[in-house]
């Protein structure tokens, strides 16, 4: 445990009791005056923002873009007119019968991962074709180009067959009826 660790939970635990003595059944004396456990919680309340940081400075990065993720971009092309982006969805879709525009860090983007695994998606031999637009620098352009293309800008945006399916709730309701399977067979996605 880091020095900084061990003394932000020293002071935590030290906090607890100091205002829930009784709690822990542990007598410290005399009560301490207001002011004083206002202090206590001012300090305990900066060193949990202070690990906080810590923890976001020192943590694991999100990565970039690898294994079954494309960069859509490539080097140095990190200024895509929305007019490319629009060229560069079409010709994706028609390169691959399965093709899912999401970021990382959604839920819903995760539900629809969720339900294409259900599928047998991800026991194939080739990985889906997804594309985080929040690890790639013309995600938004990517993003406007969409909303012109089906209708919306959010994620996750799923295409079958070059069709557009929906979001993470048509893709789960597609898994839930039992749709799901069929259209990614339909469209090779899936082996037989």
């Amino acid at each position: 445990m880091s020095p900084v660790l061990k003394q932000v939970t020293q002071a935590l635990n030290a906090a607890i009791l100091l205002v829930q003595p009784a709690h822990a059944g542990i007598s410290l004396g005399p009560p301490l005056d207001p002011l004083d456990i206002t202090e206590i919680l001012k300090t305990v309340l900066l060193g949990l923002a202070l690990l906080c940081a810590l923890a976001w400075l020192t943590g694991p990065k999100p990565k970039k873009n690898e294994g079954n993720r494309s960069s859509v971009t490539g080097e140095g092309s990190e200024n895509m007119s929305a007019a490319d982006a629009e060229v560069w969805i079409n010709n994706e879709l028609q390169k691959h019968p399965f093709l899912m525009f999401s970021s990382a860090w959604c839920p819903y983007c995760v539900m629809a991962k969720n339900a294409l695994s259900a599928a047998g998606l991800s026991k194939q031999a080739q990985k889906p074709h997804i594309i985080e637009l929040d690890s790639d620098p013309n995600g938004p352009v990517l993003r406007q180009a969409l909303g012109k293309i089906t209708g919306a800008t959010s994620v996750p945006r799923v295409f079958i067959g070059g069709t557009f399916l929906g979001g993470g709730n048509e893709t789960a309701q597609a898994q839930r009826e039992g749709r799901l399977e069929g259209l990614l067979r339909a469209a090779g996605a899936l082996s037989n």
